[in-house]
């Protein structure tokens, strides 16, 4: 399956559950699914899996399926020979770890989005890009972040923190032991 399809697939997947949550009935759907701080407290780890895949509107909807499809593309043109399989683990892993520490530091909302996989791939591909993107990617970080600081109640810094840093992080490793240029 070519690459450009499996981010189809993706795609497709979340849309999936963006039709599940309409007929589910949008909140209801995350109060059940989304992430919260009693996620591991009540036991209830599918909210790791689920809640991460739903969104609070569908403004936040295409936002992250526009900035998830610009990244994906970009990863792929910048990351390196091993970018199909990298990006499905730093997507996956970036997610469910943003997700693990929103239930364990976040507030009392619910936290649903791809935001974290997202991230996660920004910052593998400030340390794994070209220069140009670097500093494209730092822009939208600024963005993200101001919007982050102003608006705190509706955006998840904590997700969208954990997986920038496992992103970067996991960037390193690969590049200091030359698997990643």
């Amino acid at each position: 399956m070519s690459f450009l399809r499996q981010i189809q697939l993706w795609i497709g997947i979340i849309f999936a559950v963006g039709c599940w949550q309409i007929f589910y009935g949008h909140q209801a759907w995350v109060n059940h699914f989304g992430v919260s701080a009693n996620t591991f407290r009540d036991a209830e780890y599918f909210r790791l899996l689920f809640g991460p895949l739903g969104h609070d509107t569908f403004v936040h909807f295409w936002l992250n399926i526009l900035v998830f499809h610009y990244v994906a593309v970009k990863f792929e043109e910048n990351a390196s020979v091993y970018s199909k399989y990298l990006f499905h683990i730093v997507f996956v892993l970036s997610m469910f770890l943003g997700a693990t520490c929103y239930s364990l530091f976040g507030g009392e909302k619910f936290s649903v989005g791809i935001s974290g996989g997202i991230l996660g791939l920004v910052g593998f591909l400030l340390v794994a890009s070209n220069e140009d993107l670097k500093n494209d990617l730092k822009n939208f970080l600024i963005l993200t972040f101001m919007l982050g600081s102003i608006f705190p109640n509706y955006i998840d810094n904590i997700t969208h923190v954990a997986g920038l840093v496992f992103g970067f992080g996991c960037a390193k490793v690969l590049v200091k032991f030359g698997k990643c240029s």
